[in-house]
């Protein structure tokens, strides 16, 4: 099995570039965050460790789930939310409870070897120490006006608002030290830019480690 971590800022195209891998039967692709709001759920450990450490008052009232015939009230995630916005230790204990917990869930999924290739990608995959469990780190990168013009666009974002985001996150050099691969998002104006570039990249890449595809 080959673990490969896919990360960039926010508005490089990801998620488009995850869901193009996704399409061939030998890949399996996981959005870190995605895993981490289903480990949140009930009955799991996270979802426990999480209540345990914030209280009832992040419960929902009424949304609830079933499971082997005990009922477990949701995490009413915009109540955290207005726990852990402005308060940078109520943030930190959270992550310290939800971050180690996706990371031992993909530890568990290599270790099953259930996949010849596994994608991982995560905005902080590497903050997180992910370059541990992978075998290459695979970077989107885009021009940042072309970053700022996605956000505002997807989100409905200020240019303001757009603009702290980017700036909270690392600058270009921080990705380029760690990545294996550079794959470049910046053509809005030809569709077939981006995946021309990554058929190369997965070509080379399954040559690389001798797979037949």
């Amino acid at each position: 099995m080959i673990v490969i971590g896919l990360t960039g800022g926010i508005g490089s195209g990801k998620s488009y570039v995850l869901n193009w891998f996704n399409e061939f039967a030998y890949i399996s692709t996981f959005e870190a965050d995605k895993v981490a709001k289903n480990l949140m759920m009930p009955p799991h450990s996270i979802y426990k460790d999480v209540v345990k450490e914030f209280g009832d008052s992040i419960l929902s009232s009424n949304e609830t789930i079933d499971d082997g015939g005990e009922t477990y009230p949701l995490i009413d995630r915009e109540a955290l939310r207005r726990i852990v916005m402005n308060d940078e230790e109520a943030l930190a204990r959270l992550n310290s409870i939800v971050h180690p917990g996706v990371k031992k869930f993909f530890k568990d999924y290599i270790a099953s070897d259930a996949s010849e290739i596994v994608i991982i990608e995560s905005a902080i995959l590497l903050q997180d120490g992910y370059d541990e469990i992978c075998d290459e780190i695979w970077y989107v990168r885009a021009n940042a006006d072309i970053r700022c013009e996605r956000i505002m666009k997807s989100r409905g974002y200020s240019y303001e608002k757009a603009q702290s985001f980017m700036k909270n996150q690392p600058a270009d050099e921080y990705y380029l030290e760690h990545a294996d691969i550079v794959i470049d998002n910046s053509d809005n104006e030809n569709p077939d830019s981006l995946s021309n570039q990554l058929k190369t990249v997965l070509g080379n890449f399954l040559s690389k480690y001798g797979f037949r595809g």
